[in-house]
């Protein structure tokens, strides 16, 4: 810039005389004489910030027949879904709406990728077309996104639905959805929505994001559940407060999505799994410390204490109920496919975790309190090794499952990551 302004004044100061008489030969006299529009296309690059070519304003997969032009789904279903968008899953998460009247047909001509991401969410984790569909959006992520650079709200929208409903694939450390969730943030940036005076509807709505799908996880009371917080005083008056609060809060979240319907099953966004996955590990870990803090009573104190926590919180009863509720969105499915969905990855590891949790408690009392009476009153089968240290057992919940499932504290903790670590 200082090089810029220099020669902007040594021209401005040279007379027409002057310049006739400057030397065009090759060397720091031709630097000096730089003509004018020259001076004005460098201080216009100055000007510009960026550079390189300019981002496109057309998509690469622009007129490209879509899933109904190639006969993949049928007009009649995708007018159907896209109802039932609009009327079931935009109250859920009303971050994208679509105009009252607006038809699947006009959708897809105008915005495909818009339009295939609310047929994603809305299909059901059982359609047999869930898989070619996901495979479709990644292709436009990875040409229009990726490859050509491009950035408008319809990429945007599209991908707040199908960040919102995520279900598919199922992956360790959920990489694919966290690529999404950061190209809706990078693109919220790119489109400069933080910085416009004025945004209209669809923009207002977009930006939302910001705040409720950057994280995804519920804390309820989790203070509580960190040992070095309490060193001086780990069994506090106040922190035995906080682990019955987190118990009976999760209970209640649990029942309430355990009561919803079929249909509200199915319509779930992606951060209600996390919320879920975060109250199921957080309610088992506070019922333990309890349990582990109890050991300093005395044995009737102690022995009504353990029998308190462990009635209230029901947990095996509690967490498998759950993961029933949650695997009617796969009446149909394989063992494999289901493996293959986010929530029904989550409801396997919640059945395991019922069972491996007797086994927990009874590992810090020495043996399990019986539960309400109203539960099967069928005992479950010990180890021949454990039954002269475990005279009372644990009830049966699980029908013909007659073993408890015995893990060390790392493969329990291992199994707990699954639920505490969803974010």
């Amino acid at each position: 810039m200082s090089q810029l302004a220099a020669l902007t004044r040594q021209i401005g100061q040279t007379s027409p005389d002057t310049s006739n008489t400057l030397t065009t030969d090759s060397g720091p006299s031709r630097d000096a004489a730089l003509d004018s529009t020259d001076i004005a296309a460098m201080l216009d690059a100055a000007k510009d910030p960026y550079h390189g070519l300019d981002p496109p304003t057309s998509s690469v997969l622009e007129n490209q027949p879509s899933i109904v032009d190639r006969g993949l789904l049928s007009e009649l279903e995708a007018e159907r879904l896209v109802t039932t968008f609009q009327r079931d899953f935009v109250p859920k998460f009303p971050f994208v709406l679509i105009a009252h009247g607006e038809t699947a047909a006009r959708l897809r001509d105008r915005e495909p990728f818009l339009f295939l991401c609310i047929v994603a969410a809305t299909m059901g984790s059982a359609h047999p077309l869930r898989k070619t569909i996901t495979e479709e959006i990644m292709k436009h992520v990875t040409l229009r996104f990726v490859e050509g650079s491009e950035r408008n709200l319809e990429l945007l929208r599209g991908l707040l639905i199908h960040s919102a409903w995520y279900s598919y694939p199922a992956e360790k450390y959920h990489p694919r959805l966290l690529l999404l969730i950061q190209f809706c943030v990078s693109t919220l940036y790119d489109l400069e929505l933080h910085k416009k005076p004025s945004l209209n509807s669809d923009e207002q709505r977009a930006l939302l994001v910001r705040t409720e799908i950057k994280y995804m996880e519920i804390r309820l009371e989790e203070l509580a559940l960190r040992e070095e917080l309490w060193l001086a005083e780990p069994a506090s008056a106040v922190r035995t407060t906080m682990l019955m609060g987190i118990i009976h809060r999760s209970k209640e979240l649990i029942q309430t999505i355990t009561n919803l319907s079929v249909s509200e099953i199915a319509q779930m966004t992606i951060t209600t799994s996390a919320r879920i996955c975060a109250t199921v590990g957080y309610m088992s870990t506070a019922v333990l410390t309890l349990l582990n803090l109890s050991t300093g009573l005395t044995n009737s104190a102690r022995e009504a204490q353990v029998q308190a926590v462990v009635d209230a919180a029901d947990y095996p009863n509690l967490v498998t109920e759950l993961a029933s509720a949650l695997e009617t969105k796969f009446e149909g499915m394989s063992a494999a496919d289901k493996e293959m969905d986010v929530v029904g990855s989550l409801c396997s590891k919640m059945r395991l975790l019922a069972r491996c949790y007797p086994y927990q408690i009874r590992a810090i009392v020495g043996s399990a309190p019986s539960q309400d009476a109203r539960q099967d009153t069928s005992m479950m089968v010990v180890h021949a090794n454990e039954a002269a240290m475990t005279p009372q057992v644990w009830p049966s919940i699980y029908g013909d499952m007659s073993d408890i499932f015995p893990v060390d504290d790392m493969q329990w903790d291992s199994l707990l990551s699954n639920f505490t670590g969803f974010s």
